[in-house]
């Protein structure tokens, strides 16, 4: 009888890695939450409450795409009546935009169930009324004449999304979209210039943080600080900001 071959235990080195600093961020997680809940304690959503979901400290911090405040608020001003939340999370924006304008409709899409479920709860927590479901399968066309504000993290889908077509129909809509580069084309560069034929355009760059600014953690080392507002990039990221002519 063939003897089994007992199973492999080595493990890389960036595994021990990731396995060290995965159960540090739950210890100092678990001990923020102790601290402040799952309260976002800074930045344009400062009060939100957020229902369980992965790598929250930088959200419970409010240090979360800290470069976008300027462009949240500006859009808050602007008053949009509807807000579409394409990859809507856990409903960080979504529900973060209804707390801030109770006036708008706002749709949250997520093909993962998951974060469907992580949205409704941290729209039920906040007391807010949004619509949750899967993609995003309708177009961007309107006649209505309402000011649409969308907010747009898909992995790569952005450019299917914002199709010439599509953007072609977005003249009443403000966008705030996520780039995904890294994942082989220049999305930055191609939705920049669709967009620009009717928007105006401004190009946000992933910027670093001042960990010894922020109050909740000046207990710690400077490991951990660095370790709590990772935003775990695979590169430094980019955002469009579509503005509309109006």
């Amino acid at each position: 009888m063939e003897q089994e071959q007992p199973q492999s235990i080595e493990m890389s080195v960036e595994d021990v890695i990731r396995i060290g600093v995965e159960a540090r961020l739950k210890q100092i997680e678990e001990a923020l939450v102790a601290q402040v809940g799952r309260v976002v304690q800074d930045g344009p959503f400062k009060g939100l409450v957020l229902a369980p979901a992965p790598h929250a400290i930088p959200k419970i911090l409010g240090t979360y795409e800290e470069e976008l405040w300027p462009t949240i608020a500006k859009a808050i001003e602007r008053m949009p009546d509807v807000v579409l939340n394409i990859g809507c999370g856990e409903g960080y924006y979504a529900v973060g935009l209804k707390r801030r304008l109770p006036g708008a409709w706002v749709g949250c899409y997520d093909t993962s169930d998951k974060c469907q479920m992580e949205c409704w709860n941290t729209a039920t927590l906040n007391d807010r009324d949004v619509s949750v479901t899967g993609a995003y399968d309708g177009d961007f066309f309107d006649e209505s004449g309402f000011h649409r504000l969308i907010v747009m993290d898909c992995e790569g889908a952005e450019l299917d999304y914002l199709s010439e077509a599509n953007c072609a129909n977005l003249g009443n809509a403000d966008v705030i979209v996520e780039c995904h580069d890294f994942l082989g084309q220049p999305i930055t560069q191609i939705l920049a210039e669709r967009l620009g034929l009717t928007h105006d355009i401004e190009v946000i760059r992933e910027g670093g943080r001042n960990t010894a600014a922020i109050s909740l953690l000046l207990n710690l080392g400077s490991f951990d600080r660095a370790l709590a507002v990772q935003e775990w990039r695979p590169q430094v990221m980019m955002w469009v900001v579509a503005w509309a002519r109006r």
